[in-house]
Formats: C-alpha cells, sequence, structure tokens
C-alpha cells in the first residue's frame, strides 16, 4: 500500500512538474514575442519617420 502511494505521488508531482514546465515556458514565449514585436513596430517607426523627415 505504501509503495502504492509513494508511486501514485511520484507520478502526481512529474505532471505537476511538466505541466508548470509548459506554463512557464509558454508565458516566455509570449513575453519574448511581445517584446520582439514591440521592438519591431518601434524600429519600423523610426525608419517611417526618417523616410518621412528626409522627404521634406
Amino acid at each position: 500500500m505504501k509503495l502504492m502511494k509513494n508511486i501514485i505521488n511520484e507520478i502526481s508531482k512529474n505532471i505537476i512538474n511538466e505541466i508548470s514546465k509548459n506554463i512557464i515556458n509558454e508565458i516566455s514565449k509570449n513575453i519574448i514575442n511581445e517584446i520582439n514585436e514591440n521592438i519591431i513596430n518601434e524600429i519600423s517607426k523610426n525608419i517611417i519617420n526618417e523616410i518621412n523627415e528626409k522627404k521634406f
């Protein structure tokens, strides 16, 4: 009985760790994507402003 309980606890722990890892990875990916998008938008804005300034 004790062995069974230990096995179930270990499996549960592994599942929770895997889920946690996946959640953290997904959140990290989303944050990195958001940062990259903001950087690209800022660079694009700067390029457009630079082009517009040269036109006039």
